[in-house]
């Protein structure tokens, strides 16, 4: 990303988070950042199903805080996002999203393009169904998700630093459905933003995690009331991230409960350990279990890696106590994202006053490396807004001013050689004569 201002945003079903911020070469610079409630039905599975009144109400709460950046990038949380690994060749551009899109429809078990039946006028039949021919063939279009093809998704990737050869690469494929991201065009159309990148929440954190920590072995567990996940990395590269299975509601509301409790000190010390703890720890139990399990799995499948700390970052208060358990239980440092240094997460963290600073993991890293979840090949360009008109007719006009430029000095320069030489023209005849 350019280091220009820019407006990130985040949106789940019960809150929205944006980040004013330009993107710094050690950390995000973050200029204002703002919290409200989604209205109810605007936001279903990440998809925006009221692009106009969400809209509406983004523009009106930017423009209350002061927040005049419309260059936007979006953090999408939805479990219909796909993820998964895979090395392949490296090559041109279209050669490398074609073999992209082919090792998505195999990673995630999608049925290929439509085919359609050329002898057909106007837009073609779909071609007819083939006949598997074993037993594999079969159990694996059993597993496609119902028959829906690479067509209807967008794919992106990101390649791994330090992996691969000269000839090969490692890269991480996402394949979102095309109604998901084409729902944010339209909500950035009524919000009146020059979307620039939508994004993946699991790979903002990614990102966020591989600029923070280096070459550091870090598990990131992100909790949410939904779509929690659980992210390894080793020296920077990404080794696993899973959508974690364990249902948390319940948990993030004991654990705003057990916060609030004890800002309030409405129970005895006594009374409150029945209440809050116990029902922390009941809640937790299986998260827990889930997480000390994959660790432990990583662990035992890579014999010399190890994970130096597991960083917990959550959308409530009360995400140390937590940490604590997950430490008792892994035996592997556990912090808070509170628990990191001042400046590890922005240069300046004055701006998020009162608020719980890892809410904003989502907007800050997807300003990192977002995914650009089109392509030519793709055919998913999509027509310009009405600020990417005048962006880009504002660009030109520079361009041209600048030619004018450098034509204006390089006549004057012309101008000045020539009248030089005909002075000395002159001065020759004269002596001449």
């Amino acid at each position: 990303m350019p280091y220009r201002k820019t407006v990130s945003i985040e949106i789940s079903p019960e809150h929205t988070r944006v980040a004013e911020l330009t993107n710094g070469r050690k950390n995000a610079n973050v200029l204002n950042v703002l919290e409200f409630n989604t209205p109810a039905g605007c936001v279903e599975n990440g998809y925006i199903t009221n692009p106009e009144k969400l809209g509406e109400l983004l523009r009106s709460r930017l423009g209350e805080e002061g927040i005049l950046t419309s260059n936007a990038v979006f953090s999408i949380i939805s479990e219909d996002i796909l993820v998964g690994g895979a090395e392949i060749e490296r090559g041109r551009k279209k050669d490398v999203e074609q073999e992209i899109r082919t090792r998505a429809q195999e990673l995630f078990g999608l049925a290929g393009p439509r085919q359609t039946d050329p002898a057909v006028e106007g837009e073609g039949v779909p071609a007819e169904e083939t006949v598997p021919d074993s037993l594999e063939e079969k159990a694996r279009q059993d597993t496609d998700h119902n028959g829906v093809s690479i067509d209807d998704y967008y794919t992106a990737y990101v390649e791994q630093d330090g992996s691969g050869s000269d000839w090969s690469m490692n890269v991480i494929i996402y394949a979102a459905p095309k109604d998901l991201i084409e729902s944010y065009d339209r909500l950035a159309e009524c919000a009146q933003l020059n979307l620039e990148a939508t994004d993946y929440s699991g790979n903002a954190i990614f990102q966020w995690t591989r600029k923070t920590f280096g070459p550091e072995a870090v598990m990131l567990v992100d909790l949410r009331c939904k779509g929690s996940t659980a992210t390894i990395l080793t020296e920077g590269v990404l080794r696993v991230q899973v959508d974690l299975m364990s249902r948390t509601d319940g948990l993030v509301d004991a654990l705003r409960e057990y916060q609030e409790a004890r800002e309030m000190d409405e129970f005895a010390e006594d009374s409150f350990g029945t209440y809050g703890e116990d029902r922390v720890r009941k809640e937790a139990e299986p998260l827990i279990e889930e997480i000390n399990s994959l660790a432990a799995e990583f662990l035992s499948e890579n014999t010399e890696e190890y994970i130096d700390r597991i960083l917990l970052s959550s959308e409530c208060e009360g995400a140390y106590q937590m940490a604590s358990m997950i430490r008792n239980r892994t035996g592997i440092e556990t912090l808070t994202v509170e628990d990191l240094p001042k400046k590890t997460l922005v240069k300046d963290d004055s701006v998020f006053a009162d608020m719980n600073p890892s809410r904003f993991l989502g907007t800050i890293g997807a300003v990192i490396a977002p995914l650009s979840f089109r392509s030519a090949l793709e055919g998913g360009s999509r027509s310009m807004n009405a600020h990417e008109r005048v962006d880009l007719i504002t660009r030109i006009l520079l361009i041209i001013m600048v030619v004018c430029l450098i034509l204006t000095a390089a006549l004057c320069v012309t101008y000045f050689i020539l009248r030089s030489h005909n002075k000395a023209l002159d001065s020759s005849l004269d002596q001449v004569k």
